[in-house]
């Protein structure tokens, strides 16, 4: 297969560079999937975004509590429209994408997540994702306390202290609480998207799809340039498409971010290699 240049849209790359509090998590991944779905309209999909809050508030007095609105929540997500996880079929790449989640209703732990956040806030819901280690999870602040939320689970919350308990008997004994507590941390939106990018990501690499896979690594390097492991992927791929060019500058970057220690022979031997092959092409 040979190298074709993929384009990362400019309302991506401005979406993804605002501040986190002007950052719109459903907007970010929706602009990336368009490159997937040429014809998608963002403004639709955020549309149906706000239609559900809005039938979720109209069974709520104002004046209900968090854990009131929690329960609305999922009482309408996971029962009245059927949202689930995607058990039958965990690798299937719609699973990743937002739209795909909003009209076929099933998801990864991610992206059902990001789906409960944004309703979340339209709900006046203090939530916040929880980028834990193989399965992305909701805090949310109630009244009573912090609570953790499983979207992929249907919603089912335990308290956070029960949450941490549990795991930290289940855990190696050398796990510490304090190591839970650090899993547990709330997560920046663009770690969110890097996270849920890096899933599709990987479910493409295995497929052995080049185009697709080079697609996300490029929108991931444009939220987060310095994305070590991302670069040197990216680089690889670069090389094995023959865009020895593209190869040479990522490896080029990668030197420049890799620890003092580390060996930078083989790194540096690539870029090398590439830079010549780029030299041949003028």
């Amino acid at each position: 297969m040979q190298y074709t240049e993929t384009v990362v849209s400019p309302a991506y790359a401005s979406e993804v560079q605002l501040p986190e509090a002007d950052l719109n998590l459903a907007r970010a991944g929706l602009l990336f999937a368009r490159s997937e779905y040429p014809e998608l309209d963002c403004g639709w999909y955020l549309g149906q975004l706000d239609l559900i809050a809005s039938d979720i508030g109209s069974r709520l007095p104002r004046d209900a509590d968090v854990a009131a609105r929690l329960r609305a929540m999922n009482t309408t997500l996971f029962g009245d429209l059927g949202f689930s996880g995607n058990v039958d079929d965990y690798y299937d790449p719609r699973n990743s994408f937002l739209n795909e989640v909003l009209e076929r209703r099933v998801g990864l732990p991610i992206t059902l997540s990001i789906l409960y956040l944004e309703l979340a806030q339209r709900l006046g819901v203090p939530a916040r994702g929880i980028s834990f280690p193989g399965h992305f999870l909701v805090g949310v602040s109630t009244e009573d306390g912090d609570v953790i939320v499983d979207a992929f689970d249907r919603g089912a919350t335990l308290a956070r202290t029960t949450f941490i308990t549990r795991l930290h008997e289940r855990a190696e004994p050398e796990t510490s609480i304090a190591a839970i507590e650090q899993a547990l941390r709330p997560a920046m939106k663009v770690e969110i998207l890097l996270r849920q990018l890096r899933n599709l990501k990987s479910i493409y690499a295995d497929r052995g799809d080049a185009e697709k896979t080079l697609n996300a690594l490029n929108h991931m390097l444009i939220a987060h340039p310095d994305l070590l492991p991302e670069l040197l992927e990216r680089a690889a791929l670069f090389d094995t498409l023959g865009y020895a060019r593209g190869a040479a500058s990522d490896y080029g970057h990668a030197l420049l971010l890799l620890p003092e220690g580390l060996d930078r022979e083989e790194i540096m031997k690539r870029r090398d290699t590439a830079e010549a092959r780029a030299g041949q092409l003028h």
